[in-house]
């Protein structure tokens, strides 16, 4: 109990209910991924030039342990001491480093397993070990961990786990290696896991190897560091720069004295198929928000604009010091930020007219394409001098019936039926039927093309709603390489089903085939 000498008011400590508050901490927002690229951030903090992340399977196949381990600086006691703290007081160079509020070691780690142990050698201290555990704190209800160094054993097989790994994956600078014994570096391990997003192993290393590549990609790019997931290295995904962008704005936005960029891009139009394949969409078009290069946010509006397919080209780069973190409000896992109002103003004043640029132009695209006329007559001519050395289907002519008579009005009648100018089609044979190319919209769901015939005309009607058409017949119009034999194939295609036509059987199933690939496509095309 502490009295003030100048008032009469009583300070008392308030401790907060170590077990109550350790459970509240497991459920922050927190999901599996970003808990590891925030332990991440303590190793390139540690000036780590290799770290690797091992994702080790229990016996369902589940995540049973996972390990982040570093060659950087390492910890000595009191560094270890700190970093096992809620709200450690390490220092933190604002400018460069990745951690921000002390906290993200514990709170990480506790969001995926109930155990965390750290192994750790810094240059000139002995080899360290810090464990905590959240059921020990649970049961005594008290803030407490252990602390001490290995064991002859424990230093034995850490160092063999950081030597082996430096020898597999070998870079210029590499101190452990150099000398063959361990001089720095840490290896935290998080056990009793209870709390993953995802079922399997395998597919939490496939999607943290994605991540990581995303997160972290400017470290790659640099050549800062170079990252691994259970030993494959991790290659650099970067959402603007890997689709060959039109850079529309760069732009220094300051605040505080200090300065926010911004880089406004439009990515390259590869058509609908591709775009949706390379996930040119809804969901990651906008802002991609780098704090001290590192990835915090992706696909963010900022209220700017209204997400909309006008957008999917549409990305932005955002990038700012960590000492701007107040002022942005980086939320408490480094997932997110909220802007100000007058950051918001002035960020609309740089952005806003790049941004309509780019709905503007995916706009007069489409009108481009429903304007589009494909010419076939170029195709029509090859085919029609070739036409002689095909198999086409026999000409149709009409032929009266025989049996019809005039009416006094000369209107010809049939005797045994009301009905009028009742003709029969009789299919001959002709040297050369004609060809002739047509566009129908038949909707997306409808086969890719119809085939008709009138007397001696062989007629393709395109569907110019089918995917297969808008993604590839008409924008290789202006490519006869590829254009014409899609159009060649097509036709010959029509003249097989019209053919079968003397065959009731044998036209089903053709019609079907068509019906059935038609339909195939426009789903693999979407």
């Amino acid at each position: 109990m502490i009295n003030s000498t100048n008032t009469s008011i009583t300070m008392v400590k308030n401790l907060p209910n170590a077990g109550k508050l350790i459970q509240s901490l497991r459920h922050l927002d927190y999901h599996s991924i970003s808990a590891v690229c925030d332990i991440v951030d303590n190793s390139l903090d540690a000036n780590a030039s290799q770290i690797w992340v091992n994702i080790i399977s229990n016996h369902d196949k589940g995540v049973g342990v996972i390990e982040i381990i570093d060659d950087g600086v390492g910890m000595d006691i009191d560094i270890l001491d700190q970093a096992l703290k809620l709200g450690s007081e390490t220092n933190k160079n604002p400018m460069c480093d990745l951690g921000l509020y002390g906290m993200g070691l514990i709170t990480a780690s506790i969001s995926m397993g109930r155990r965390l142990e750290v192994y750790t050698k810094s240059e000139n201290s002995p080899f360290m070990l810090g464990i905590q555990d959240v059921d020990s704190i649970v049961e005594l209800n008290d803030f407490i961990k252990e602390m001490r160094e290995m064991t002859e054993q424990e230093i034995a097989e850490f160092s063999q786990k950081i030597l082996d790994l430096e020898k597999k994956h070998k870079i210029k600078i590499d101190k452990n290696r150099q000398y063959e014994k361990v001089h720095s570096a840490t290896l935290v391990r998080i056990t009793k896991i209870d709390k993953m997003e995802w079922a399997r192993s395998k597919a939490f290393e496939e999607a943290l190897k994605r991540n990581m590549g995303q997160t972290f990609r400017k470290f790659i790019q640099a050549e800062k560091c170079h990252f691994y997931v259970n030993g494959i290295e991790v290659n650099a995904i970067d959402p603007i720069n890997d689709y060959e962008p039109k850079i529309l704005h760069d732009d220094r936005i300051e605040l505080n004295g200090e300065e926010i960029n911004i880089r406004v891009a439009e990515l390259k139009d590869y058509g609908m198929e591709i775009n949706r394949s390379k996930g040119l969409n809804i969901q990651n078009q906008g802002f991609y928000v780098l704090r001290n290069n590192r990835e915090i946010a992706s696909g963010e509006t900022f209220s700017l604009f209204t997400k909309h397919n006008d957008y999917n080209l549409l990305r932005i780069e955002f990038s700012y010091p960590a000492t701007l973190d107040s002022i942005l409000n980086t939320t408490f896992s480094k997932q997110k930020m909220k802007l100000e109002q007058n950051v918001a103003d002035k960020l609309k004043v740089s952005c806003n007219p790049f941004i309509r640029q780019v709905s503007r132009n995916s706009k007069q695209k489409q009108k481009d394409n429903r304007e589009r006329k494909e010419d076939f007559s170029e195709v029509a001519k090859q085919i029609s001098r070739k036409v002689h050395l095909l198999k086409t289907p026999k000409a149709e002519i009409e032929q009266r019936d025989p049996k019809q008579k005039t009416s006094k009005q000369g209107v010809k009648q049939n005797d045994h039926s009301p009905r009028l100018d009742i003709t029969k089609k009789k299919r001959i044979d002709i040297a050369s039927l004609k060809v002739d190319f047509k566009l129908k919209s038949m909707g997306e769901k409808a086969p890719l093309f119809e085939p008709d015939q009138i007397r001696d005309v062989v007629i393709v009607n395109w569907n110019t709603d089918h995917p297969f058409y808008l993604q590839v017949i008409a924008p290789n119009s202006d490519e006869p390489s590829v254009f014409n034999p899609l159009a060649y194939l097509v036709y010959c295609y029509s003249c097989a089903e019209l053919i079968s036509k003397d065959n009731s059987d044998t036209q089903e199933i053709i019609d079907n085939i068509r019906w059935e690939v038609g339909k195939n496509l426009a789903v693999l095309m979407h």
